[in-house]
């Protein structure tokens, strides 16, 4: 479940990080781990703090708009 949570921010993290890793060490497969590993921390971190906060933004506006029916109690 988690791993859906984040999967979409980790697609987006893992290709600019392969390709760095991949100029920044020898060993491919030291730069493929090192850059899943770091993909799934970065895409935790920026759905912890952009994604969730933007999204809970977002709610509240949509709240804030909704028009109340007449003779509707809070």
């Amino acid at each position: 479940m988690w791993l859906g949570t984040v999967s979409y921010g980790a697609y987006l993290w893992n290709y600019p990080l392969t390709i760095w890793f991949r100029e920044a060490f020898a060993h491919e497969e030291v730069a493929g781990v090192l850059a899943a590993a770091l993909s799934l921390l970065a895409a935790a971190a920026s759905w912890r703090w952009v994604e969730r906060p933007a999204s809970a933004w977002w709610r509240a506006r949509e709240g804030a708009a909704r028009p109340v029916p007449v003779g509707a109690r809070s």
